[in-house]
């Protein structure tokens, strides 16, 4: 009797023990996914796209990137940039370009403010069909949000599904190191796309659209990592500050964890996100 009340005791405290490690696993691989820390990676993923839309324009003034400027300056007005060499160039001669927005900060058409330099660089080759440019950071912050690290684009001449006439495609390779404004510091690796799709055959640059596609990682400082992809083509208008449509998922464990959506295709500064099964407005700008 003793032997089976002590094998009863074992078998309990075995299970117990394996309940708490399960428990305890579960709390630490599967944190609760909540609307405030989803926030932060929505608004950490906006900042990814102003950078795109500042660098882009630059490339577009050195004729790297024909068509790709809105009809407004995305380029705070008060930022300064500077080029070294000046022109003329010569084949294989590397340029750098510097834009500073000084260290109180310009703010963009839709409200964002950013702070310290960005730095362009590449290898001036007029004959070449693709390009590869690099740009990295400088005391740089988005909104109080420090961004350090590298970023390649690589620009071509193609076409794809969503244009069948030769166009130019930007694959943007991400590698950069956030620290935001509570101290916590993301890491954010990745790829996208950006192409135009509407718009190229006319003289108007008003009526550019053009479309973004990828995925990436953000590594969190517990060591959690949260997978983004675009499920639905994100749509950018030259004539609009904000994506007007598209949708990222985010995932975790292979579990989606939250939906963002764009919209129908207006231009306005809202989106939806959907968390555990809550939606909320999200807004885009600052």
């Amino acid at each position: 009797m003793r032997t089976k009340n002590f094998i009863i005791a074992l078998c309990s405290t075995f299970a117990l023990l394996i309940s708490c490690n399960k428990d305890e696993n579960e709390n630490l691989y599967t944190p609760e996914i909540t609307k405030d820390d989803m926030s932060a990676s929505v608004k950490t993923d906006a900042f990814v796209e102003d950078l795109s839309t500042v660098v882009l324009e630059q490339l577009g003034e050195l004729n790297l990137a024909a068509r790709m400027m809105s009809t407004e300056r995305q380029t705070p007005s008060c930022a300064v940039v500077s080029i070294n060499p000046q022109a003329p160039y010569t084949s294989g001669q590397t340029i750098s370009k510097t834009i500073d927005f000084g260290s109180t900060g310009c703010s963009m058409p839709n409200g964002n403010t950013l702070k310290g330099k960005i730095i362009i660089k590449f290898t001036y080759q007029p004959k070449a069909t693709s390009h590869t440019i690099t740009y990295t950071f400088e005391n740089f912050s988005h909104n109080n949000v420090k961004v350090e690290g590298t970023r390649t684009i690589t620009i071509t001449r193609g076409t794809s599904a969503a244009n069948p006439n030769e166009h130019l495609i930007f694959k943007i390779d991400l590698n950069l190191t956030v620290t935001l404004e509570n101290g916590k510091i993301l890491k954010i690796t990745g790829t996208k796309t950006r192409e135009i799709i509407q718009g190229q055959n006319t003289p108007e640059l008003s009526d550019n659209v053009y479309q973004i596609t990828g995925n990436w990682e953000t590594v969190f400082p517990s060591g959690t990592v949260r997978l983004a992809e675009i499920t639905s083509p994100l749509i950018v208008k030259s004539n609009c500050f904000y994506i007007t449509k598209g949708i990222i998922s985010y995932t975790k464990l292979d579990k989606t964890a939250a939906v963002l959506d764009f919209g129908n295709g207006e231009c306005d500064d809202k989106a939806t996100l959907t968390v555990n099964g809550q939606n909320y407005i999200i807004f885009l700008g600052k």
